[in-house]
């Protein structure tokens, strides 16, 4: 979808400086659980001994002034 919306030059009007696009990039949880779900959860353990278990997510998103967002990828761990 991303490739098409270039393609067709829909975000053409918000590059910035007229030559480059806007991106953000965002990592964060995608969520936290009481015990180990599968292999790819990650501990984390607090001062009071108790173990959560839970899930990373990194997206990149093309941005427009207006506040518009289309993801372009994103990548769970």
């Amino acid at each position: 979808m991303v490739q098409l919306l270039l393609r067709r030059k829909a975000f053409h009007g918000s590059r910035y400086r007229g030559r480059w696009f806007r991106m953000a990039v965002d990592a964060s949880g995608a969520g936290s659980y009481d015990h180990q779900r599968d292999e790819q959860c990650l501990p984390r353990t607090s001062k009071t001994g108790k173990t959560t278990y839970f899930h990373l997510v990194l997206e990149a998103r093309l941005v427009t002034p207006d506040g518009f967002s289309v993801s372009i990828c994103h990548r769970v761990d």
